[in-house]
């Protein structure tokens, strides 16, 4: 642990900013924590009291922020306020950003210190004097990725209309941040006056997504166009032409099936993902949609996709990748979930995709495996996904333990086992695998055996990350029927 925790001072020493943030991503998300935690403490015992944090320093706060107890997080805010107000923070030697990139650091660092020791209302005031001050410079992306780490839910009301005033004075050079803003506090992003053609359907979509309202007419008109644009890159792709980035019209049909019951695009969709000269790529999104929604597939759509199953998955198409991940796991994804493919045939894929020895291959499994849970409780699934929570990737760990608390829904030996196991990976070195297994646990019917309950209030007392802590009582708490209280304070 001191070994890792060296080799971080170092990595600041040299001012290696890449590989310092990559470590430091890796450290926060598999562990070991301890690594982390006393980096951030001996930054916040030697430097944080002056007023020269450097850059890479406060990369460090901003990853340790959750580790600490909400009067180091304190001090830690104050240093990184201070270096930033007297225009004293160290940039890496030799750095050739912009200045407003390199202080995104340092905002992200604000916010993410604020959460911990309860100052939301002085980080939301600080960083809208920071966007003023730089909205002239491109801001724009950088300050939307510090402000979706602030907990808005906490920022008073004053403080969060103060925000919507700029937004509203600031609309063009403040898109992005206008989007997170609006989505925080659970409002339409309002469309831009000149939004041409299928940007605009794209806006009224994520309005419907997040609990809005779509004008008719604007559907209605948008229709042909997506079906030309699907037809269109269909024959390109005859051609061997491809365009690459661009607009997802396939996700974008799914998307109006979903949220419009624009059941007319089904019949297009259909060719379209069925046409093996089109890239994979441009099918992905869609496939992806259709896995995570709830839909009942027309008796003769639902034919088509049973006819070519196999091939889609295990001969898709071309692809801008030299070495595609196969089978095809999007594809895997959705015939799984509607089981339009037969079981001994997904059992194939799964367990190809599980037995790689390809990390990239065994990510796709353990989502696939969580996909499918969520759908209905193979009996395969879980022999699946047990030897992936035990995996080297935390990645791998996190989405196969996620797919465990969604079969332990299933009742009898599953269950038990299912529940066992998740008890085990819940001690994961890392924030990522409990997490997403406790957040995936809020969704189902909770009925938790004794030891399991246990090792939620010990989570909740003990953990090292608030971020955990925090899922582990809010899950007690549902368990037993009372109020979420959360810790004021985790000096201990």
């Amino acid at each position: 642990m001191a070994d890792v925790a060296d080799a971080l001072r170092l990595l600041r020493q040299a001012s290696a900013k890449t590989e310092l943030e990559s470590i430091l991503n890796h450290l926060y998300v598999s562990g070991p924590l301890a690594a982390l935690s006393r980096d951030g403490r001996q930054i916040l015992a030697k430097r944080a009291s002056q007023d020269t944090l450097s850059v890479l320093e406060m990369q460090v706060l901003k990853t340790a922020a959750d580790l600490f107890a909400p009067s180091e997080a304190r001090i830690g805010l104050d240093g990184v306020l201070n270096a930033l107000k007297s225009g004293k923070a160290i940039s890496a030697p030799g750095s050739s950003e912009i200045p407003v990139r390199q202080n995104e650091i340092a905002w992200i660092a604000v916010a993410s210190l604020a959460n911990v020791c309860q100052a939301h209302d002085e980080a939301a005031l600080f960083l809208l004097s920071e966007t003023v001050k730089h909205v002239e410079e491109d801001v724009d992306r950088t300050m939307s990725r510090a402000l979706s780490q602030l907990e808005w839910e906490l920022v008073s009301t004053k403080v969060q209309g103060r925000w919507l005033d700029f937004i509203t004075n600031y609309s063009e050079q403040t898109r992005g941040i206008a989007e997170v803003m609006h989505a925080r506090f659970g409002m339409s992003v309002p469309e831009p006056d000149a939004s041409p053609g299928i940007h605009s359907l794209v806006y009224a979509l994520n309005n419907v997504i997040h609990g809005g309202t779509v004008d008719d007419d604007l559907v209605e008109n948008a229709l042909p166009q997506i079906v030309d644009s699907l037809h269109d890159i269909r024959r390109r792709a005859a051609s061997g032409a491809y365009t690459f980035g661009g607009v997802d019209y396939g996700d974008i049909a799914v998307a109006l099936i979903v949220n419009c019951t624009a059941d007319q695009l089904w019949q297009p969709l259909a060719d379209f993902l069925l046409d093996f000269r089109v890239l994979q790529e441009d099918r992905k999104g869609a496939f992806e949609r259709l896995a995570r929604s709830n839909l009942v597939v027309p008796d003769e759509i639902a034919a088509r996709f049973r006819e070519n199953a196999v091939r889609l998955v295990s001969a898709p198409g071309p692809s801008m990748s030299d070495e595609p991940t196969l089978p095809f796991p999007p594809a895997v994804r959705f015939l799984g979930a509607y089981r339009l493919i037969d079981e001994a045939e997904l059992y194939f894929a799964l367990a190809g995709l599980a037995g790689s020895s390809n990390v990239k291959s065994r990510r796709e499994a353990a989502v696939t495996l969580a996909t499918l849970a969520r759908h209905s409780s193979h009996e395969y699934l879980l022999p699946l996904a047990l030897p992936l929570t035990g995996d080297s990737d935390s990645d791998v760990r996190a989405n196969a333990a996620r797919s465990l608390t969604l079969l332990s829904r299933s009742g009898g030996v599953l269950a038990t086992v299912a529940m066992k196991r998740l008890e085990e990976v819940l001690d994961d070195d890392g924030v990522l695998t409990p997490v997403l297994a406790l957040k995936a646990l809020k969704d189902q019917p909770l009925i938790l055996p004794p030891a399991f309950r246990a090792k939620l209030v010990s989570l909740g007392r003990d953990h090292p990350s608030r971020l955990v802590r925090q899922e582990a009582i809010k899950l007690t708490s549902r368990a037993e029927g009372t109020s979420e209280i959360l810790p004021s304070s985790g000096d201990a």
